[in-house]
């Protein structure tokens, strides 16, 4: 039997691709990140590769981003964070090689437009 993905947020078509152009400008802001997708089940996933085992973890990497969306004042919820460590090789997406990752669930109100409100505020 397949698996049932359970809907963690529910989004018109018209919020999918908001939330896509909310992603891309987080990124840009957020920084450190190497790759973020938004999952069929609404949430978006951030990864950062790991080329070494380094002092700092997955642990380091959700606090990392957990501060960066305070401070950016971004509506979301951290779902799960951690390691995915694989053999090196050479893979052509980021989610076949070994990263950290943080998957959140974004506000689907929150828009680009909210973000550039915000930051004229401060």
């Amino acid at each position: 039997m397949g698996r049932i993905a359970r809907k963690h947020c529910e989004h018109t078509p018209q919020e999918l691709i908001e939330l896509a152009r909310t992603v891309e400008m987080l990124v840009t802001k957020l920084g450190d990140i190497d790759e973020a997708t938004i999952e069929s089940d609404g949430s978006v996933t951030l990864r950062r590769e790991i080329y070494y085992r380094k002092p700092n973890g997955a642990e380091w990497f959700r606090l990392l981003i957990r501060d960066r969306l305070n401070k950016l004042m971004v509506p979301c919820v951290i779902l799960t964070s951690g390691e995915c460590w694989r053999p090196f090789k050479e893979a052509a997406k980021l989610q076949h090689r070994s990263h950290w990752y943080v998957q959140i669930i974004i506000d689907p109100t929150y828009t680009i437009d909210r973000m550039m409100t915000t930051e004229a505020v401060e």
